[in-house]
């Protein structure tokens, strides 16, 4: 393991580049961007609640309950840059926004210095832009959701084990108190982000491995292990972890929420990560399918590198460094975890992505800038090929967006000036392609990757520009419920006339809570649809049509007669409708349960 190069006067211009290109395309348009995912509205409703209304900081409420599923870093990291951006007069969601975007900074800074200390200074800026470029980064760090932050705390784990390694192979007299405190902080911000169980399959696990596949190095010798444990301050590093990773369970448990704090443990961590508390049935009886087939879709375009990565790792093998033994443990061992636990979805790989960018910028300095001192490698000419598909392929699909000829592209309602920065976008696409191949055909390979690299900047940043607000103009979901409470529509007039609180029974559900706020008075699961609605007939319920009709499809009962409705415009390709209880109908408990027991079946909460 390396030790980074002297730093120069004008270091931190680099640093501070790499993240000025992150931010731009990634916190591009914030305030235009809907709470649409459902997991949003489960971290965003507590939070709002929390910055605005004094609410408990121990106990988040969702929907009138508390909501303990996940632990409480999120909320408070979300409330207190509601509170911040409140002072900077931004709206609370573009306030709660840039948690995961400055968290997702942080991981790309990390990944910088690792490069630079583990493979070499060109590595760390190829794998910081890499890491900037792929799909599910660029996403996942505009979604108010938890994953992007535990992958901020697990790789900034990852950097101080490596700053910590480094210094005490540097002077084993001295303890590194800094790094291993950065590191032992890390790992405990990390465990009250998401639970223990992931902190020990992305973190501990590899890093343990990888001190056992160097034990010669770190291990061996007489007294050597002993020496292990005290100058890496384990003996007072695990209990700071562990106190800081569990103190939220002690705050429920003092609080008197013993049961969340049991099902937390058994169900939101062993029984989730045995496929016992989740939606993925079909998935989960396949080890490692679902994330064969999905894991490279999300590292997109930079995938590519992998296929000759693994070639190239294989010839190798016999040579292995330090560094390729920490990456090898860094991916391997999450990855064989998460492909055979039963819960599986795409957001959980999102703290591997670090490494991946980090194997990525591996394969690209060894294939391609070290080909400067071995010229004609075939290494160099695979990977420089793959870089110019992805350039011209970026590029094409630019015009092809400006010009809408698909029928997906006619669907998207582009204005004029979008498209023109789309038909811009590809112009300047090709003009990093001009440059890729300029640099290339004069030997400059490192300048010509730097080229290869603005090219997906390019197309993230007109994506922004152009794609993401038409989207949120086709699908608005502020809009559709503003028009509920207009206040000059037939609906909202209906409301004031019956006098009852709005309940939301369907799909969306979810963001129904943040939009309608203080109007809505519950959004319901199946499982509360009789006691809330139906059994106590003092509710206006908004309901799916979906639904709706499947509630009358028995003849034989007569509770749709008393069923009156008014309906509301489609979202999200689904209708809704109001509907409310005559006053003057008995619900009929027999015809109730006759009713309910096919209702019972149509919705379910989709979990995080």
């Amino acid at each position: 393991m390396t030790e980074t190069p002297t730093p120069s006067a004008r270091a931190w211009m680099l640093p501070l580049a790499v993240a000025l290109l992150y931010l731009l395309p990634t916190a591009y348009n914030l305030h235009i961007q809907g709470i649409a995912n459902p997991d949003e509205a489960r971290y965003t409703c507590p939070a709002r609640d929390i910055a605005e209304r004094g609410a408990s900081w121990i106990v988040p409420e969702f929907n009138d309950a508390p909501r303990l599923k996940k632990p409480l870093l999120i909320y408070w990291m979300l409330a207190l840059a509601g509170r911040t951006g409140d002072v900077a007069h931004l709206e609370l969601a573009t306030s709660f926004r840039w948690v995961p975007i400055l968290m997702g900074l942080f991981s790309v800074l990390c990944v910088f210095g690792l490069g630079r200390r583990l493979i070499g200074p060109r590595a760390g800026i190829l794998a910081a832009l890499i890491l900037t470029t792929t799909y599910d980064f660029h996403e996942l760090n505009r979604e108010i959701i938890v994953d992007p932050i535990l992958t901020g705390w697990l790789t900034l784990s990852w950097y101080c084990f490596v700053v910590a390694l480094s210094k005490l192979e540097a002077d084993p007299t001295r303890t590194p108190v800094l790094p291993l405190l950065g590191f032992y902080l890390a790992l405990g911000l990390a465990a009250l982000t998401k639970g223990p169980i992931l902190i020990a399959v992305f973190a501990v696990a590899p890093m343990a491995a990888y001190l056992v596949w160097e034990r010669k190095r770190y291990l061996s010798g007489e007294g050597r292990a002993v020496w292990v444990l005290h100058r890496t301050g384990l003996w007072w590093g695990a209990p700071l972890a562990l106190a800081v990773g569990l103190s939220w369970l002690a705050m429920l448990w003092t609080a008197g929420h013993e049961d969340a704090v049991k099902d937390f443990i058994w169900n939101e961590n062993f029984r989730r990560a045995a496929g016992k508390v989740d939606h993925n049935d079909g998935i989960k009886a396949y080890p490692f399918l679902f994330y064969l087939q999905d894991l490279p879709r999300g590292f997109a375009p930079w995938v590519m590198l992998w296929m000759p990565g693994m070639a190239l790792a294989w010839k190798l093998r016999k040579e292995i460094s330090s560094s390729g033994k920490l990456l090898c443990c860094a991916i391997l061992i999450p990855f064989l975890f998460m492909g055979l636990a039963g819960s599986k979805r795409a957001v959980y790989m999102l703290p591997l992505f670090p490494v991946l960018a980090l194997f990525s910028a591996w394969v690209w300095d060894r294939a391609v800038l070290e080909a400067e001192r071995t010229p004609g490698a075939m290494w160099r000419k695979m990977v420089l090929a793959l870089l110019a598909m992805v350039l011209v392929a970026g590029a094409v699909g630019l015009f092809i967006g400006a010009a809408q000829p698909a029928g997906v592209a006619k669907r998207l309602p582009l204005e004029n000036p979008e498209r023109i920065i789309l038909a811009l976008g590809g112009v300047g696409v090709l003009g990093a392609l001009g440059l890729f191949v300029f640099n290339a055909l004069k030997g400059r390979l490192f300048h010509a990757s730097i080229a290869a690299l603005l090219g997906p900047l390019v197309l993230w940043q007109v994506f922004e520009m152009s794609v993401r607000p038409a989207k949120e103009r086709m699908d608005n979901a502020g809009d559709f419920y503003a028009q509920i409470y207009s206040g000059k529509t037939q609906y909202y007039k209906a409301i004031k006339q019956a006098e009852l609180p709005l309940v939301w029974y369907g799909r969306t559900h979810n963001a129904a809570c943040w939009y309608l706020d203080s109007h809505i008075d519950r959004a319901l699961t199946t499982g509360q649809l009789r006691s809330l609605f139906f059994e106590r007939p003092n509710r206006m319920l908004v309901i799916r049509k979906q639904e709706f009709d499947k509630l009358k499809l028995d003849p034989d009962h007569d509770l749709q007669t008393a069923l009156i409705e008014l309906p509301i415009p489609d979202y999200e390709g689904y209708s809704y409708r109001f509907v409310f209880l005559d006053p003057e109908f008995a619900p009929n408990p027999a015809v109730l349960d006759k009713v309910l027991g096919k209702a019972e079946v149509l919705h379910e909460e989709e979990d995080e």
